[in-house]
């Protein structure tokens, strides 16, 4: 049915006259749409407002107008939906053509025909002339067309009224917004800021959806035109839930509902960023999704008001005539309420008396809020004026209490003064204790200094000598018993160091060294030190480094073998059978460090529980009777934690008694490059090698096969059976294996039988090598024995790792060709130090076997040497002869070494350096011997090593 214009009206819904087609694809043109074939697909329009939602089809559209006037008009189609993205107007023209006009927000704002915010298109008609006009209409958002046709008159008179309304709209969230903020400013409240920022952009929102923003804000701006609508939405929500979180106090009032408002204000702030990224078609689904969540809002204000909360009252009734302003606006739209002013601006009324009433619940609520805080001032004055009651009573007490106690202290004060005149002679009689105490102090200090003096002064000697001795040694035998005393040596020294050590931990003086040392080397030194120990008592020591533990570190290794020998000693001497078994680990590795991880295990009389907690005390030892079976001072446990703790670890105990006690400590160390480590692994070539090993001793046998598995062999352990430990049996493993490893103590073991069994059963072949462990005294005995056996290689217990690595090596034909060394080849001393041949040194020393042993070891590296018997021997010596260096003992007869020394420098005024070489050896000797004008300080007994590299460090330069 066409639109007749009459002159009784000014505008023409054409929702009755529009005709609608549907173009899923997009691609019909204006031919197609006017052909014969589209004409059966076109459908009345059936509701007042068509709207086809969310949609990606092009929707075609036509009507047909009369001009029924006597004159020429012009008339005007507006299409009252400004989101719409582009819509085509096709007129007729007197060719046949159409003429075509585009509007819409896909394009810039200047480019429409009529510059309003709606899209309108002007319509020309003759006298009587009927034209069928086409629409063609396509958006990202939801697709609407609310068309009415105005006539000059009634376009003006809408826009009219349009502008009106909405300037009273927007003046009045203009007047509540600005209002709120500068309460805001007042009080500082986040309430008000949100109520403030939801305004602000729910009216950008209202802005963008009318087209206003568009026309007057970014009218070039397309993309942002378009997008900041589902932004906008967004922004609204998140302060709209925020404002409801304050006013509400939802975390206190309602807090599950809260966690399910922070998940939306989460939700709304990544759809806000998305806007930016995923597009306008998902970005304005995903906005109008969010918000019919607002159903959370209102439920919160019901729940708050159900619970007593006046401003909810406010909040409910502002979101209530809200949405009825929206529900009035939907049911226009669809058709079932009439289109009045009332329903055509239902949105508008509901939104503002939403944005009044909200902001009347702040004012109830800070209203609330003031009546509070007078409340709580009247209860404070109260408060303060019972207190003041109060107090003015405390001070008419306190005035009767003064008065008796005035009368109380003058009973007291004569009291006190006789209290005061015993306290003076207890002050008195302290002092006095404590000088004694003090002069007892100093007087151990000298003790243990001299006692320090006069024990190095012999074990010098010893030392010297058998330093020396081992230097021109023969044999590897003479060699090791020569270590032996050197170690043994060494441990007593350490011994003895122990009751010095323990002075100085008292005192906090003691002091950790950080040099380099390798790891296997001390613990194999242990082997040596308590190996003769262990064989009296039937022991078997077992030590072992595990495989992938490093063992060039740097660190005090003498404190660190002070703590073993301390644990190892006291596992043998309260072990009557069985092992002692000692082992390191390594734990954490990292950044050049590493936790190491000891533990001595023994299985001897073991110790109660309430035993361990006393074992690291001083002088404590498991119970009175020890002291008296097996002597010992007490110190040795108490000093090993007190090393412990200064190494960065911890030390403790587990036992049981009758089962034995395993001891734990760690210690951090420094490691060295790993250039400078050197794992005992067995070449490509040897690796997986098959050794069988024959004990009956259980813990030996599980030592050897990790020491093996080490190394990189394939080792088994043969089972203890009478028929398994025969000779004859022995023999034939030497055809099945690489090696055989055979415990000597293995009941019915004869030696002699199994060798000549191996060497008739390998007559034609190569003899299967045999390694024979040892008793420590039977190793040489056993030696010359068998020396003429091939084959056969004699390794006395306790067993070192180092030895039974070169044992393997020879009896597998390893030799030189070995992947890695055991250590660093050590070459002769005169070769190491030759740029000390030649210099002249005057050793000053009283004691004749001191002279001697330093004598020896300077002229061994060409050292020429001058002897002083003591300090004024040295003063006459040094005029009459040039020296490079003096070696100055301290306590000496006739004249001491720091009197010498000061000599030397005030009265002869020589500049040689002078290096201390004396027994006493406390810090405070040190710094003595320094102070009078030495260089270096050395003590005895002395280390070649230390003294030739001191000696190379003040004279080769």
């Amino acid at each position: 049915m066409p639109v007749l214009l009459v002159p009784e009206e000014s505008s023409y819904p054409l929702a009755k006259h529009l005709e609608l087609l549907e173009d899923p694809a997009g691609n019909l043109t204006i031919t197609d749409i006017v052909s014969k074939q589209a004409e059966a697909r076109f459908a009345p329009a059936t509701t007042g407002i068509p709207s086809f939602g969310f949609t990606t089809s092009a929707v075609w559209a036509r009507f047909t107008v009369q001009n029924s006037l006597p004159n020429f008009v012009e008339y005007f189609l507006e299409a009252k939906y400004p989101l719409l993205d582009r819509i085509y107007l096709y007129t007729p023209a007197d060719t046949g053509a159409f003429i075509v006009l585009k509007a819409g927000d896909s394009f810039p704002f200047e480019n429409r025909a009529i510059q309003h915010k709606n899209n309108i298109f002007p319509i020309r008609l003759l006298p009587g002339e009927e034209k069928t006009i086409y629409l063609r209409c396509e958006t990202t958002s939801s697709l609407n067309l609310p068309l009415i046709l105005y006539s000059p008159v009634g376009l003006a008179e809408g826009i009219s009224l349009e502008q009106t309304m909405l300037g009273i709209y927007y003046g009045i969230l203009l007047v509540m917004m600005i209002y709120n903020f500068f309460i805001y400013l007042s009080i500082r409240d986040s309430t008000y800021l949100y109520y403030v920022l939801f305004v602000f952009t729910y009216m950008m929102f209202q802005l963008s959806v009318n087209g206003m923003a568009f026309q007057y804000f970014w009218p070039s701006q397309i993309w942002w035109a378009n997008n900041c609508t589902p932004f906008f939405i967004f922004l609204a929500y998140i302060f709209a839930t925020q404002f409801t979180r304050k006013i509400l106090d939802t975390a206190k009032n309602v807090p599950r509902l809260d966690a399910i408002l922070l998940a939306g204000l989460a939700l709304s702030a990544i759809g806000a960023i998305l806007t930016f990224f995923v597009g306008y078609p998902l970005s304005i689904r995903l906005a109008t999704l969010m918000s019919l969540t607002v159903v959370a809002l209102i439920v919160a204000g019901f729940i708050c008001m159900r619970k007593g909360s006046r401003p909810a009252r406010y909040y409910l009734l502002a979101w209530s005539v809200s949405m009825l302003g929206v529900t009035v606006f939907a049911l226009k739209t669809f058709g079932i309420l009439p289109h009045t002013f009332i329903t055509h601006w239902g949105i508008q009324f509901g939104s503002a008396w939403e944005v009044i009433l909200l902001s009347m619940g702040l004012a109830d609520r800070f209203q609330l809020m003031k009546q509070g805080k007078e409340q709580l001032q009247n209860v404070y004055a109260r408060q303060l004026e019972e207190a003041h009651g109060e107090l003015e009573k405390t001070f008419r007490d306190m005035e009767q209490f003064k008065h008796s106690l005035e009368s109380l202290l003058e009973e007291r004060t004569a009291d006190l003064s006789r209290v005061n005149e015993n306290l003076a002679r207890e002050v008195l009689e302290r002092q006095k204790a404590e000088t004694r105490a003090d002069a007892a102090s100093k007087a151990k200090s000298q003790f243990l200094a001299s006692m320090s003096h006069e024990i190095r002064t012999p074990m010098n000697a010893i030392l010297g000598m058998a330093n020396m001795a081992a230097k021109m040694a023969e044999t590897a035998k003479l060699q090791q018993y020569l270590a032996i005393i050197q170690d043994s040596g060494k441990a007593l020294l350490a011994l003895i160091n122990d009751i010095l050590d323990f002075s100085k931990i008292e005192a906090g003086r003691l002091d950790l060294e950080c040099t380099n040392f390798d790891l296997r080397e001390t613990m194999e030194s242990l082997a040596d030190l308590f190996g003769k120990q262990a064989a009296d008592k039937d022991l078997e020591l077992l030590i072992r480094v595990d495989g992938d533990t490093p063992c060039a570190l740097r660190g005090d290794a003498l404190r660190l073998r002070q703590i073993l020998i301390n644990l190892i000693g006291n596992a043998i001497k309260f072990t009557k059978r069985g092992e002692v078994a000692v082992r390191v680990r390594c734990g954490k590795l990292n950044d050049g460090e590493a936790v190491l991880h000891f533990s001595v295990r023994d299985t001897g009389s073991g110790i109660n529980h309430d035993q361990i907690k006393q074992l690291f005390n001083e002088y404590s030892q498991a119970d009175s009777s020890t002291a008296r079976l097996y002597g010992g001072t007490g110190l040795g446990l108490a000093i090993s934690r007190q090393l412990v703790t200064l190494m960065g670890g911890e030390i403790n105990a587990e036992s049981e008694p009758g089962r034995g006690s395993t001891f734990h400590f760690t210690i951090k160390v420094k490691l060295q490059p790993q250039e400078s480590q050197h794992p005992i692994i067995l070449p490509a070539s040897a690796a997986d090698a098959r050794v069988m090993v024959a004990t009956d001793h259980p813990a030996l046998g599980e030592t050897l096969l990790k020491m093996l598995s080490d190394f990189g062999c394939q080792a088994e352990i043969l089972p203890p059976s009478e028929e398994n430990d025969s000779p004859t049996f022995l023999a034939q493993l030497t055809q099945e294996y690489a090696l055989l490893v055979i415990d000597s103590s293995l009941p019915g073991l004869n030696l002699s039988l199994l060798l000549k069994k191996r060497d008739t059963n390998q007559a034609d072949v190569h003899l299967t090598p045999v390694i024979i462990l040892t008793q420590l005294d039977q190793e040489a005995a056993l030696e010359d024995d068998y020396k003429a056996c091939p084959g056969v290689i004699f390794l006395s217990k306790p067993l070192k790792q180092s030895d039974l690595y070169k044992a393997i090596a020879e009896c597998l034909g390893i030799g030189s060709t070995q992947s890695c060394a055991l250590s660093p080849p050590e070459g002769n001393d005169r070769k190491q130090f030759e740029s000390l041949a030649g210099k002249q040194v005057l050793v000053v020393e009283d004691n004749p076997v001191n002279q001697m042993v330093t004598s020896q070891l300077l002229t061994r590296v060409g050292i020429l040497v001058d002897i002083a018997g003591n300090g004024q021997e040295a003063l006459a010596a040094l005029p009459a002869k040039t020296y490079d260096a003096v070696l100055m003992d301290v306590m000496m007869p006739v004249m001491d070494g720091l009197t010498a020394t000061m000599a030397i420098r005030r009265a002869l005024r020589l500049d040689l350096p002078i290096i201390a070489l004396t027994a006493k050896a406390t810090d405070v000797d040190r710094g003595k011997c320094l102070e009078a004008g030495m260089d270096e300080y050395l003590t005895k007994p002395v280390d070649s090593q230390q003294l030739y590299q001191t000696l190379e460090k003040l004279l080769v330069r």
